[in-house]
């Protein structure tokens, strides 16, 4: 009896010591990841909004290089906001081109994914929306509630020969690439500058949701009310047939 009592304390003194040599990790017996591990972008995620956006616009103008030339236009870019598509940041920069009347700014949208503790472009797109006059960058917004993706609304135009335009563009930010959906949707009209010894006319717009990703309306008031209803036609939105026409630049 002695002799079996004896071996069964020295079986349990070994499987004890092994047990405290044994410092490897441990994988969770329910098979379930860290948080950190399922979402590789938590850390950025949590991090203060204006050292994000300090970071993604580092890493997406590398150096220092913060001005470009695309075609016979040089920008000088600043970054404007950030945004997430899935895992990855979306990096949106106001572009500054020439201060003439009839120049035109930019906006460019950058596509960075995380990396450990650091973040790595993975797309660049300087010129996805077309800016005002006197080389402004276009004033934008993002929504949620036209797409299922987010959506960059922006706006651009100015004022020739006395009329006054203001047009839209709409960006659907998808998981690989932002894509316009629409472009030149007429939002904002005057022909004050113009008009002598008339009545001038001022119209504004605004784009309110329609379904989801099937259509959105734009509503008029001022000289001219209406409602324009753009349907989705494949990639884009295009005005719908019949179609309450408005005066435009």
């Amino acid at each position: 009896m002695g002799l079996k009592t004896t071996g069964w304390a020295l079986a349990l003194a070994g499987a004890t010591l092994l047990a405290a040599c044994d410092q490897s990790p441990r994988q969770p017996e329910n098979g379930f990841t860290t948080s950190a591990e399922a979402d590789p972008a938590a850390h950025f995620r949590t991090m203060p909004e204006k050292e994000l956006l300090q970071l993604a616009f580092r890493t997406a103008f590398k150096d220092g290089a913060t001005t470009l030339t695309l075609g016979d236009t040089r920008y000088a870019f600043r970054p404007e906001g950030i945004s997430w598509v899935g895992g990855r940041a979306v990096l949106i920069s106001g572009g500054q081109g020439e201060d003439c009347h009839g120049c035109a700014g930019t906006l460019a949208v950058h596509y960075l994914e995380p990396r450990g503790d650091t973040l790595q472009l993975v797309g660049a797109w300087p010129q996805t929306a077309t800016g005002t006059s006197f080389g402004q960058p276009p004033e934008w917004t993002l929504r949620t509630d036209l797409a299922s993706n987010p959506v960059l609304e922006t706006q651009g135009g100015g004022t020739f020969q006395g009329y006054t335009c203001n047009a839209a563009e709409l960006v659907e930010l998808r998981p690989d690439a932002p894509v316009t959906v629409a472009e030149g949707v007429q939002l904002d009209y005057s022909d004050a500058g113009a008009v002598a010894g008339g009545r001038a006319q001022n119209i504004r717009g605004k784009i309110i949701p329609g379904t989801k990703d099937q259509s959105f309306v734009v509503a008029y008031n001022g000289s001219s009310t209406a409602r324009v209803t753009y349907q989705r036609h494949g990639q884009t939105y295009e005005k719908a047939e019949g179609s309450t026409e408005l005066p435009a630049c």
